[in-house]
């Protein structure tokens, strides 16, 4: 899935403004990751749940339930290969409550229309504002599988959708989860028929370890194995699952007979329900699970659905000596764990042509070190191919690894949020530009240093010959414990012109 127009206007929280995803192939091709950045409170979750609410409306007409339209106004174009064809799929909104707003003429979207779903049979590169054109039904290169929320015609939406959605987030996950248990009932009998919740939290992080593991994707050359190496684990561990067989169907029960076949432990509880597979490394070769992405959606359905109840890994560490130890993934640091995780689960969709993908703030548990080499871990592991990645972030290291092309930045003002252009070079530029350019920072050096160096500075400012001398020693003495940048080279200065006066 490739994103290639987004506008919004949305009134509480208020988001307002556009991302235009098309690119010119520039250095290293076209690059179909985007991303979102700005102060704190500037509206970036916001925006990724606006975006996320609409794909999972849509989503949800798949099971024949009635569409719950976004209470916003919102057009989402992107381009997705369907049947080896890539073609261009147009999804328009016009909130009843927007149509009534005073709004700028730029801003204005067509108030005619109301709901309508359009599928082009090509992808359409020449239009360039998709609020304001028309699509007719007599045109016969376009499909409209519907064209009013009252008359909906969902039959074959479901060819036209992402088939893999994942959301992604280190912050708090309650409003993600109240965003998707809007069309989620999390009864066991109905959620077997509702599309998969597609919040990745912590624990499905686990599960995509182990997809990985037992779809034998931890060998030695392996980019996951790779990084296992660099945290000094070695590419085997020992996975163990507790499953609930009263809570199975057959589809389950088929899946969990594969499970046994490259086990290496099975434990059944007498007078239970309860079954314990263990996996230890190197597995019996299968071919059973060369669909690594669909063996983590079925993990994470059970463990949804209470059927996986017990989750346990245990790595093999080499500790300083030399010497293995076994280590639980639980007391495996919060930086250690999101590294491994996150590629685990770059790694399960890199085959996949159909998938979106939405990254909140993913470098929180990074260290500065992590946070630099972020986004080459995901077009490591993904590449240039097709899939529609959206992240937002914080943090000045990443930014620098994107294009202006590929950067949005919030702005709030008034209480509102909008996404405004940049036109700062941000391509490989000094972290201390972003600094000052996007997230507003007076300076570029803590601001505890800052004030105290400034006040030393002042001091030197004002002293006269008869202090002149103390002062000296003073800048001399501070200067000797800072790191190079702006404020060692003043100091510097102000001790070779303040020396002139006593020379």
């Amino acid at each position: 899935m490739r994103l290639r127009y987004l506008s919004i206007r949305r009134q509480s929280p208020s988001i307002i403004g556009r991302i235009d995803f098309s690119q010119k192939a520039i250095l290293d091709g076209k690059s179909l990751m985007h991303c979102v950045t700005g102060v704190t409170g500037s509206g970036k979750t916001c925006l990724l749940q606006a975006l996320a609410g609409v794909i999972w409306a849509l989503l949800a007409t798949k099971d024949g339930n009635q569409m719950v339209a976004p209470d916003f106004s919102v057009t989402l174009v992107y381009d997705l290969v369907t049947d080896r064809k890539e073609q261009t799929v147009c999804f328009r909104h016009q909130a009843v409550n927007c149509k009534e707003k005073e709004v700028d003429d730029e801003d204005r979207t067509n108030e005619f229309v109301v709901t309508e779903f359009v599928v082009f049979k090509e992808v359409m590169e020449s239009i360039k504002d998709w609020d304001k054109e028309v699509f007719s039904s007599d045109d016969k290169e376009i499909e409209k599988l519907f064209s009013d929320i009252n008359c909906l015609n969902y039959s074959n939406i479901a060819n036209y959708l992402p088939k893999e959605f994942f959301v992604y987030t280190t912050g708090k996950t309650k409003s993600w989860e109240q965003l998707f248990s809007q069309q989620t009932s999390q009864s066991s009998n109905q959620l077997k028929s509702k599309n998969l919740n597609p919040l990745i939290k912590e624990i499905d992080l686990e599960l995509g370890i182990s997809a990985l593991a037992i779809g034998q994707e931890i060998k030695e050359e392996s980019r996951f194995a790779s990084v296992l190496s660099r945290l000094n684990l070695l590419n085997s561990l020992e996975i163990s699952f507790a499953i609930d067989l009263s809570l199975c169907g057959d589809d389950d029960k088929e899946l969990i007979e594969k499970l046994k076949e490259v086990a290496s432990t099975l434990v059944i509880e007498a007078n239970s329900n309860q079954q314990y597979l263990g996996f230890g490394f190197p597995l019996i070769i299968s071919s059973a699970f060369v669909d690594k992405l669909a063996l983590f959606n079925q993990l994470r359905k059970w463990q949804q659905l209470g059927i996986l109840t017990e989750l346990t890994l245990i790595f093999n560490k080499v500790d300083e000596k030399g010497q293995i130890e076994q280590i639980d993934y639980d007391y495996l640091s919060d930086g250690e764990q999101a590294l491994l995780g996150q590629v685990a689960l770059f790694s399960l969709i890199s085959n996949s042509t159909s998938t979106l993908l939405l990254l909140d703030e993913p470098e929180k548990s990074f260290n500065d070190s992590l946070k630099r080499e972020m986004v080459s871990l995901i077009r490591e592991n993904l590449g240039q191919t097709y899939y529609g990645i959206i992240l937002t972030t914080n943090t000045a290291l990443p930014i620098t690894d994107f294009l202006t092309s590929q950067l949005t930045v919030m702005k709030k003002i008034d209480n509102k949020c909008f996404l405004a252009n940049i036109f700062t070079r941000t391509f490989a530029a000094s972290t201390s530009g972003m600094l000052y350019d996007i997230f507003d920072c007076k300076e570029s050096v803590g601001e505890s240093a800052c004030k105290y160096l400034e006040g030393i500075l002042l001091l030197a400012n004002n002293c006269n010959s008869t202090n002149v001398a103390s002062v000296i020693k003073q800048l001399e003495i501070v200067e000797n414990q800072l790191g190079a940048g702006y404020y060692q080279l003043e100091f510097r200065r102000r001790i070779r012109a303040l020396s002139k006066m006593v020379a």
